[in-house]
């Protein structure tokens, strides 16, 4: 085969090659897909005025407050001390403990939990206001810990690994079958379809909320870890 002709069939087989991924969609990481990132284009429902309350619970909480990133929302107040500056409220420069990992750190499908770990592990903040320690997926809101661990102090870090959590609340029920929900993605959280629909499962691990009032960052609210 001549230099010309031989041109001519990698420029042939570069098309075929470009025109099956431009039509073909992007394959999600491990990473991307063990940390789910919010769709760009997502839009949360409107505060229409109507305060929040959460099973168990008679209080009732604003939205505002809830999406507050600044305020940790407690709902019951019962199952924890009272909880510091830096995990209860903070200033605007940076975002509160609570908010992300919840009032007595049960975290959510998005995050870690931090209840029921040893003091070390919740003083983890260290790590990454050294730079030790940063994210696999990059652009899932951890410049919020990163400037939040940056901006505290060794005691207010302290503080926060200090408080005694408990270890039963929030956490997620696991479960072994074949298939799992179809989901979508919502605040970095995998959610099930409301119609219900399953696939197989492949061989991978899947948590959803069991219940809606998690979208309130209710601490009490457990999800299903599904796998098989």
């Amino acid at each position: 085969m001549n230099i010309a002709r031989l041109a001519a069939a990698i420029l042939s087989l570069s098309a075929v090659i470009f025109a099956d991924a431009a039509s073909s969609p992007r394959r999600r990481t491990a990473a991307e897909w063990a940390y789910p990132i919010t769709p760009p284009n997502l839009k949360p429902a409107p505060d229409v005025g109507v305060p929040r309350r959460v099973p168990e619970q008679l209080r009732h909480l604003p939205l505002t407050q809830i999406r507050d990133r600044f305020i940790a929302p407690v709902w019951h107040p019962e199952d924890h001390p009272p909880l510091p500056p830096v995990v209860a409220r903070q200033e605007a420069r940076r975002v509160a403990c609570g908010f992300c990992h919840r009032a007595d750190g049960p975290g959510g499908p998005e995050n870690s939990a931090l209840a029921g770990l040893p003091r070390p592990h919740r003083a983890a903040d260290k790590d990454y206001k050294s730079g030790a320690r940063r994210t696999a997926v990059p652009k899932r809101n951890i410049d919020m810990m990163i400037g939040l661990a940056k901006a505290a102090n060794d005691e207010e870090i302290a503080q926060a690994a200090a408080i005694s959590l408990p270890s039963s609340q929030g956490r997620p029920h696991g479960s072994s079958d074949d298939t799992v929900p179809k989901t979508f993605i919502m605040a970095t959280t995998t959610r099930a379809l409301p119609s219900g629909e399953k696939k197989p499962s492949a061989k991978r691990i899947i948590e959803v909320p069991k219940s809606s009032s998690i979208r309130d960052r209710d601490t009490h609210a457990v999800s299903s870890r599904m796998c098989r």
